[in-house]
């Protein structure tokens, strides 16, 4: 998912009804209560690109699904190549998603070192560089071989769709963490006859 986001030019007139109807006479107001700043709101309600967190926050307030109103540039997407049908996940199952030598630059040993840590159980790897690194692509190529190699399944779960009742405390978090996990899995939701309230 991009880093920044807009309002779909046919949702613009609806998203600036939204904040009267909302109880936001002025930009001001909202801008204020959300502590973002009115250029940011602006530009929101405009067609501009904000921030993805800022979107997805102001998109909340005003009751829009912000997912329906976030324009996507489909004329840049190649027709014939195999897109991924849900444009908030990386796709990394497929080939292309993992360009050659030319777009990544191999540094060994981390390649290894990630590998070999992820066969451990209740493993964590952290990886931790300035944007634009390659580290979604270190991540995606260890995956990968953990899955052709191990059988391992992978789930990827973007925390920028969690909002801010699961991030309220850990309970929460790991709540939304387990469903998030079981629905990408395939798996029943049986959150409720696992889950003990009483160590929460």
């Amino acid at each position: 998912m991009s880093r920044s986001l807009r309002v779909h030019p046919e949702s613009i007139d609806q998203v600036k009804l939204a904040l009267k109807r909302n109880g936001y006479p002025r930009q001001k107001d909202l801008a204020e209560e959300l502590q973002i700043s009115l250029s940011t709101l602006n530009n929101y309600l405009n067609g501009r690109p904000v921030d993805n967190l800022n979107f997805q926050e102001i998109s909340e307030k005003l009751g829009q699904d912000w997912k329906a109103i976030a324009f996507l540039d489909q004329e840049s997407t190649p027709s014939n190549s195999n897109v991924n049908p849900d444009p908030w996940t990386p796709d990394l199952d497929q080939d292309e998603s993992i360009p050659d030598v030319d777009y990544y630059v191999e540094r060994p040993p981390i390649e290894t070192t990630c590998y070999q840590t992820l066969l451990r159980p209740g493993a964590l790897v952290r990886i931790k560089a300035p944007s634009l690194m390659g580290k979604t692509l270190l991540i995606a190529r260890v995956l990968r071989k953990l899955v052709a190699q191990q059988g391992y399944q992978t789930v990827y779960i973007n925390l920028h769709l969690a909002n801010h009742a699961d991030l309220a405390n850990l309970n929460s978090l790991l709540k939304w963490f387990s469903f998030c996990v079981s629905e990408s899995l395939g798996l029943a939701n049986r959150l409720a006859d696992y889950w003990y309230e009483g160590l929460s």
